[in-house]
């Protein structure tokens, strides 16, 4: 049944240092979520296996970088049923298509706290540009980044064929996310599972 969407999200960069550096993703304390309606009800889902390379200099934002990237086949659906036929090749095709990835090309500030995050997202070999504006906040010495998106199934041909029936499958699906960014003492994470 469903699918994937969530991100991935998003956008991101990192933040919060005079000097520009390198970031990442704590898994145990970060969530890639997404919902979407399925014979009109909603279903929460997320995945399990994300990591990000992030560069960020809060005092030249346009020169910030950020790709995230995901495990396709960590999604769970909400249901298990959902969570078998999104790794299928009729959703995600994860054997074909194991990683989804969103890589920025500009971050823009917008004042307290938030940002205009310009970028592409790869999902079952279709890229897409996707804009968002996301919130940074520092939570101690690590940043804390949030913000949803709304991605549709169909523009990166997911679940097609019988699925492609919006009335019974919503083409929208809602990102929701929440990372803790902290810095790395040796080089940025590209995968990490969260506890």
């Amino acid at each position: 049944m469903n699918t994937p969407s969530m991100f991935l999200i998003l956008g991101l960069m990192g933040a919060c240092a005079a000097q520009a550096a390198d970031w990442r993703v704590d898994p145990a304390r970060s969530r890639l979520g997404f919902a979407y309606q399925a014979m009109g009800a909603e279903i929460q889902g997320e995945f399990s296996r994300f990591g990000a390379d992030v560069r960020f200099d809060p005092a030249h934002p346009e020169s910030a970088s950020v790709k995230l990237v995901v495990e396709t086949g960590s999604i769970d659906a909400g249901i298990p049923e959902a969570s078998q036929e999104a790794r299928s090749a009729n959703f995600l095709d994860v054997t074909r298509h194991p990683l989804a990835q969103f890589v920025s090309t500009s971050i823009k500030p917008l004042g307290q706290h938030r940002y205009q995050v310009q970028g592409e997202l790869t999902l079952r070999n279709q890229r897409r540009p996707l804009s968002l504006v996301v919130l940074l906040k520092p939570e101690g010495a690590q940043q804390r980044l949030t913000g949803t998106l709304l991605i549709k199934r169909l523009d990166y041909n997911i679940g097609t064929g019988i699925w492609g029936d919006t009335s019974s499958l919503s083409n929208e699906v809602r990102a929701a996310f929440s990372l803790l960014l902290k810095p790395h003492p040796d080089k940025p994470a590209t995968g990490a599972k969260r506890k």
